[in-house]
């Protein structure tokens, strides 16, 4: 099996494979192994061609294994370790950002595996768009075009809520959450929480709760939010935010 190795800059190390052994697991696997800075960068394109090039040609069996989780200590690369043993020998693409739940939406990830149902022009139509060479209505356009041209069912076309990120969405449309242990969610959420939830720069305090203005586009106090099953009775009555607790917020943020 050929697998590809993608090292990004969270590792902090110069090589994947040499900070965790993996060639020693399988000898009999070809490794091969590039840094990626970023996610829309020419050279992952190509990278990720030839992987399809090789699955779609009587060679087969290449994958291809994303590493953008910190290899610092030795359960950092325990861990790392465990879910290069299970996405190898996976039929389905993986993916894993430490989240409280699933339903939380980041466009990031820790680790993700990649073999089949590859979408690499709607990457490449993202790519442009993030390099400011695509207008954005027509880089939704022609996302819908590619993705219809290959037959792609209509949930997946109309999707609004993209748990694996949007990222790796323009990889496949087919993706399963990589299921780690209670112990890892919670060293990631707790000792690393600086690591994927870096603090705000910037800090917003309402003083008050209601508004003069209704803009449709507004989650508070627009008509739709206002009829929606999870409004409340909070904005019937006006209320002030007490000036302590506005010290308070003050207080704490300057410490960051």
């Amino acid at each position: 099996m050929q697998i590809f190795i993608l090292n990004f800059s969270r590792t902090r190390v110069d090589s994947v494979v040499q900070a965790l052994g993996l060639n020693s697991i399988d000898p009999q696997d070809i490794l091969k192994e590039y840094k990626i800075q970023d996610f829309y960068e020419d050279s992952f394109y190509k990278i990720l061609k030839e992987v399809e090039l090789i699955n779609n040609s009587m060679e087969g069996g290449a994958i291809m294994l994303a590493f953008n989780y910190p290899l610092l200590t030795n359960k950092d690369k325990e861990y790392a370790k465990e879910f290069y043993r299970i996405a190898k020998n996976s039929e389905e693409n993986l993916y894993y950002y430490p989240k409280p739940n699933h339903y939380m939406e980041v466009d990031d990830f820790a680790f993700f595996m990649l073999k089949n149902n590859l979408t690499l022009e709607n990457l490449k139509i993202e790519s442009l768009y993030q390099r400011e060479l695509l207008q954005r209505d027509l880089r939704g356009k022609l996302h819908v075009l590619l993705r219809k041209d290959r037959q792609i069912e209509e949930k997946y076309i109309n999707k609004k809520f993209f748990y694996e990120s949007r990222k790796l969405f323009n990889l496949s449309w087919k993706w399963k959450e990589y299921q780690v242990s209670q112990e890892q969610l919670e060293y990631d959420l707790i000792e690393r929480v600086g690591e994927w939830y870096p603090g705000p720069t910037m800090v917003n305090i309402a003083t008050i709760n209601i508004c003069n203005l209704k803009c449709i586009m507004c989650p508070l106090h627009s008509e739709e939010a206002k009829s929606k099953e999870i409004a409340s009775d909070y904005f019937d009555k006006k209320q002030l935010l007490a000036t302590d607790k506005v010290y308070e917020v003050l207080d704490y943020i300057a410490d960051y």
